[in-house]
């Protein structure tokens, strides 16, 4: 007689793998001429019964202490159209401005291109429209309408001997927000569809050399409002991390090491839900080890992740792992 005995009956009637994929083609292409670096791109995508065609440009240039950039990316289904503007200027060896605004259209698209539209659509106004020319899924929200929005982003950044101070300010435009991903039904209805204003952060930042071999590599983004949907308000990481390939007993350069200590902490986060509420990601911190040496071009690498097995998720009922180690070994050759 067997200890266990199903108390559910095997399901006939669900297809067990329902794995969809899409082929993506990309033909790229540029230019050179008076110090202007141009370029074009073309974006095939094909799955689910239709074909998506996506042209998009890109250009920059450096005159002096000054270099600009630009681009542009064509409307798809799954993504609007985006135009962006970035410069930077260096005064100084040891000053720096950055800047860069973007900005994404209106458009209608849906969620995952394999899935042709079907399910509600979200509109302007924050009602949701069936889709009365197809099969229609009310419970799922499947394509839905993006506001015009306009973001920025500011930043400074002073050079104290070899490591650089950088603060700035980041303001995003008016965001239609979906829910991470169809793993479970509590995030795929109307009610985990989240439509927000405009929103500021605060920005600061550590990098470069501290001291002979040592190095920092700290960032932190402080939102004003408090933080909204699927967004922290508190989201730092630092790390400081040892590299050298010591010279002195290796004139060739044939040894490296890299040791590294990373410390990340992201404070509590809401999810919305398909009924309309939300549930909450606790804040939560996590260090990890790293340690390389390389002997050549072979290098042996070593990671320890969670160091002191804190228990969280960043997604509200998907725990991660307590303590996770990668080991191995990688190289490069040619003949």
């Amino acid at each position: 007689t067997s200890l266990y005995t199903p108390t559910t009956t095997t399901d006939t009637t669900t297809i067990p793998d329902s794995t969809s994929f899409e082929s993506q083609y990309v033909l790229t292409g540029g230019l050179t001429t008076r110090g202007v670096h141009l370029s074009a791109l073309e974006r095939v995508r094909v799955g689910g019964g239709r074909t998506s065609h996506v042209l998009g440009a890109r250009a920059s240039s450096a005159v002096g202490p000054l270099s600009l950039s630009a681009l542009v990316d064509g409307r798809s289904y799954i993504t609007p159209a985006r135009a962006e503007l970035a410069g930077q200027l260096t005064p100084h060896d040891r000053v720096s401005l950055v800047a860069t605004a973007s900005r994404t259209g209106s458009s209608v698209i849906d969620r995952l291109f394999v899935e042709g539209g079907q399910g509600t659509t979200l509109r302007a106004d924050n009602s949701f429209l069936p889709d009365s020319l197809r099969v229609t899924d009310t419970a799922e929200v499947r394509r839905f309408r993006t506001p015009g929005s306009t973001s920025v982003r500011a930043e400074a950044g002073v050079r104290l001997y070899d490591l650089w101070v950088i603060g700035g300010l980041v303001r995003r435009g008016p965001a239609t927000l979906l829910p991470p991903g169809n793993f479970t039904t509590d995030y795929i209805g109307r009610g985990a569809v989240v439509t927000e204003g405009a929103a500021s952060a605060s920005t600061a930042a550590l990098r470069g050399r501290v001291v002979k071999a040592l190095y920092a590599d700290a960032s932190a983004i402080v939102w004003h409002d408090g933080g909204g949907a699927y967004r922290p308000r508190y989201q730092t990481r630092e790390e400081l991390y040892i590299q050298t390939n010591l010279l002195n007993r290796f004139p060739k350069g044939n040894f490296g090491l890299l040791t590294s200590l990373a410390h990340e902490y992201r404070s509590s986060v809401r999810f919305p839900t398909a009924d309309g509420s939300s549930r909450l990601a606790d804040d939560y911190r996590a260090i990890s080890f790293k340690l390389e040496i390389r002997v050549q071009t072979a290098v042996v690498s070593y990671q320890f992740r969670n160091l002191l097995q804190e228990r969280y998720a960043q997604v509200p009922g998907f725990n991660l792992p307590r303590q996770t180690q990668f080991y191995g070994v990688r190289w490069d050759f040619w003949n």
